[in-house]
């Protein structure tokens, strides 16, 4: 028995051996191929948080620019605006017939979710402006289930009869489970470390390994998703935000780090060899069906660069690597993008060069030098300008005292400026329409305006449109999938209608079958007041013309009902279904406002081009006001 013991020990060091081999030189080869990156990260970070290094001469200006600031947070309301200009991020279209009316359900949970227990904004705007700065930026997703304890109040009951006393209650506290939802986090671009040997722009899943390095408290560490962690020991870190600080000049770079203890994690995701998972485990209850040396999906921790503290097939279904990349601008051929700054961090450099050359050209212009007579007896520390300012000498001849003068360059400066402020613009597509500022050559009219802002949002729009249609989507996709997986059981949410908050239960198997994501955000988010107006306006005048289609006024209202923000549109909509209206009963729809159908109004009275229709039943009329009140609605 303790040889067979002793057996199973040596293949489990042996195993984790080969598993922390496999870590360490997969961190290396990735490590290798993207440190020369860092260093432009580190660059990119310091000219967006407008850091400049003191010079030497303290008289020297070392004024900033914020020409990345000002584009970077420019372009992220933009498209966090467009992102979030409906009332939900994602309509959800069946892949199937069967799979129509779960499609409503699945909707709900992810409008549900992504609203309140995962507060997407925040994090979407954080996945996002990291990728406007380095042009990649990662996101990690994945299940969490959280318990705290509460206080209730339950009845209480006679121990020896086991009966209840109405009347009476006490204060207890019970175990409740606060959070059952996906979780999603932003990431920061220096803690992962992807495959080298992948090309193609954020494609993370075609990586043979992904490596989220952090640190973690020790307590932080699941004991029960992990082993050996009585090997595990505490030791001093130097955390990623403090080197990021240090770049900006808010940390010294030896300051605060003999304080900060915690753990060192590597966090594999990737496929290893099946057999060594069986010899690290060497639990029966943990079943992997694969042959020893068939590689399986896993994820792999390694703690301190040495202790293996889980090693266990990919909990995701389908061995999935729990991170999605959003790119800015995707290169062909290279799986990292490129940002918005990377083409104009020289440019920004030299406004800044130029800018504080010129100041200090007006500073020695005002502040002049003078050539003195050593033997003149003048003191050095009286040469410096002030209003009625007298320098004492033996002899204030020309011969003794010349001012050095420092010619005025600061007019041409100016044009350098504006020069390379255009080839910034030129290269980000971030031009003063898009910032919101005037222009002297802008044109006055609206129409002009709006003309201008549409083709500065060209490039902007085509930037949208791929993050919506690739990260976003696969986001939806993938918490929808993890909704799929965990979800055991009703769930209570809470849904927003024509009545307000309702609670809705969405049962397992509604959510179940495959689906498209189709993000709804607007491209020009800006003027969507203004269409929402240009469809009413048409809606009414189409709708008093003879013998139209009634289909287009259902393509009109629908369009209003897209562009308005009005809660519970989609309710609307569905109310418009329910209505079941005859064609001439949908051609009363562009009356809306105008002359309202009465319900006791006689038939036989209507004339045509009134509110009411000559030939519609009485008895829909009730579906014509209900459907009518909901439609003013849009309207305001």
């Amino acid at each position: 028995m303790q040889t067979e013991q002793k057996q199973i020990d040596v293949q489990r060091i042996m195993a984790e051996g080969k598993l922390r081999e496999i870590v360490n030189d997969d961190f290396k080869a990735a490590d290798k191929d993207q440190k020369p990156r860092e260093k432009k990260y580190d660059e990119y970070y310091a000219l967006y948080r407008c850091y400049k290094e003191r010079t030497v001469q303290l008289w020297r200006n070392n004024v900033f620019v914020p020409i990345v600031f000002e584009i970077i947070e420019t372009e992220v309301p933009r498209i966090m605006t467009s992102f979030f200009a409906k009332n939900k991020l994602f309509t959800v279209q069946p892949r199937e017939a069967g799979d129509i009316e779960n499609a409503r359900a699945v909707e709900q949970l992810l409008d549900y979710q992504l609203t309140y227990p995962i507060n997407s904004f925040y994090e979407i705007m954080l996945w996002l402006k990291q990728a406007l700065l380095y042009g990649s930026s990662p996101l990690k997703y994945g299940w969490k289930t959280i318990e705290e304890d509460r206080v209730v109040w339950r009845n209480q009951t006679i121990p020896w009869i086991g009966m209840q006393l109405p009347m009476t209650k006490s204060k207890q506290i019970e175990r409740f489970k606060v959070y059952d939802d996906p979780t999603i986090e932003t990431l920061d671009i220096k803690s992962v470390r992807v495959d080298p040997m992948v090309v193609r722009p954020g494609d993370i899943q075609r990586a043979r390994f992904v490596i989220h390095s952090y640190t973690s408290l020790k307590s932080e560490i699941d004991p029960g998703t992990h082993v050996n962690l009585d090997r595990v020991v505490e030791q001093d870190i130097k955390p990623e935000m403090d080197r990021r600080r240090t770049v900006v000049g808010t940390t010294l770079p030896s300051s605060g780090y003999a304080n900060k203890q915690g753990v060192k994690i590597k966090e594999r995701w990737g496929k290893v060899p099946a057999g060594l998972l069986k010899q690290f485990n060497q639990d029966p209850t943990i079943q992997i069906n694969a042959m020893d040396d068939e590689l399986v999906e896993a994820v792999v921790t390694l703690a301190n660069e040495d202790v293996i503290i889980r090693a266990e097939l990919n909990p995701i279904l389908n061995g999935t690597k729990p991170f999605i990349m959003l790119i800015d601008q995707p290169v062909h051929g290279d799986f990292w993008g490129i940002g918005e700054i990377e083409p104009i961090a020289g440019i920004n450099t030299t406004i800044n060069d130029i800018v504080n050359q010129r100041i200090d050209n007006v500073t020695l212009a005002m502040n002049m030098m003078y050539l003195a007579d050593a033997e003149a007896g003048i003191k050095v520390k009286n040469f410096v300008s002030r209003p009625g300012g007298i320098i004492k000498c033996e002899n204030a001849s020309p011969e003794h005292l010349r001012i050095l003068e420092t010619k005025d360059v600061t007019a041409s400066s100016f044009k350098e400026v504006d020069f390379l402020k255009a080839v910034a613009q030129g290269a980000t597509g971030v031009t003063d329409y898009l910032k919101g500022m005037n222009s002297p050559s802008m044109s006055d009219t609206a129409t002009g305006i709006s003309i201008l802002t549409e083709s500065a949002q060209a490039r902007v729009n085509a930037k949208i449109m791929l993050m919506q249609k690739t990260a976003l989507a696969e986001l939806a996709e993938n918490i929808i999938k993890l909704d799929q997986q965990f979800i055991d059981k009703e769930k209570v949410i809470r849904v927003i209608g024509l009545q307000g908050l309702e609670w809705r239960d969405i049962n397992p198997e509604e959510i179940l079958g495959a689906y498209d994501f189709v993000p709804t955000g607007s491209l020009n988010a800006a003027n969507k007041q203004l269409r929402t107006q240009q469809l009413t306006t048409l809606l009414g005048i189409v709708g008093k013309m003879p013998f139209l289609d009634p289909r287009w006024l259902q393509v009109l209202f629908n369009g209003i009902l897209e562009e308005s923000d009005i809660v519970g549109a989609q309710s609307i909509k569905e109310l418009q279904q329910m209505a079941n209206l005859i064609p001439n009963q949908m051609g009363q729809l562009a009356q809306v406002g105008m002359d309202a159908p009465q319900p006791n109004a006689n038939p036989a009275q209507a004339t045509p081009g009134s509110g009411n229709p000559t030939n519609a039943p009485v008895g829909g009329m009730e579906d014509m006001l209900r459907l009518q009140t909901a439609t003013q609605q849009v309207q305001q």
